[in-house]
């Protein structure tokens, strides 16, 4: 990508060069306004819109790789002592997964909250979560999730992380 912006600015350099030459015309300053001027314009597009690109694909990339950090650091011990009910309000394993959630939370700050679900008789419900219980966006343990992204399910189902901007009850 690179090679291909230096190949133009180093054409439009050329263009410029040989154009120069008539710099004593009118006819230099029309080429250079009508060539030179959108061609400038372009280039700095197309390296923008590549750079937000890569920054896109390194975020989520980067998202990733967080979410994957916390599941794999949680005791599965913990999760199974969880009933995923208001019962586990106040529980230990409660207590230390939530914990855990808002120390990883305190480390990425760009990460608006984590929270555990659980698909319980074919409904999600809420488990523990970086929110602190007087925040507003906290939910009880137990909470149904009323509308969630169909991609939620395949990543129940399959296991596999999905980054992606979700519209749903919460935002």
């Amino acid at each position: 990508m690179y090679s291909v912006l230096f190949f133009l600015i180093g054409t439009f350099g050329y263009i410029f060069s040989i154009l120069k030459k008539h710099s004593d015309t009118l006819y230099f300053k029309k080429i250079f306004t009508l060539i030179g001027l959108p061609a400038l314009f372009f280039i700095g597009w197309f390296a923008c819109e590549s750079r937000g690109e890569r920054a896109d694909v390194f975020f989520r990339e980067d998202l990733k790789r967080i979410g994957v950090s916390i599941a794999q650091t949680l005791d599965p011990d913990d999760i199974e002592s969880l009933s995923f009910t208001g019962a586990d309000y106040g529980d230990p394993s409660y207590e230390r997964i939530s914990k855990l959630l808002r120390a990883y939370k305190k480390l990425h700050p760009k990460i608006a909250g984590i929270y555990t679900i659980m698909c319980r008789r074919s409904t999600l419900v809420f488990g523990p979560e970086s929110y602190l219980p007087t925040s507003p966006m906290a939910s009880l343990p137990g909470t149904t999730y009323e509308k969630p992204d169909t991609d939620i399910w395949k990543v129940i189902d399959d296991g596999k992380p999905i980054v992606k901007l979700i519209k749903d009850e919460y935002g």
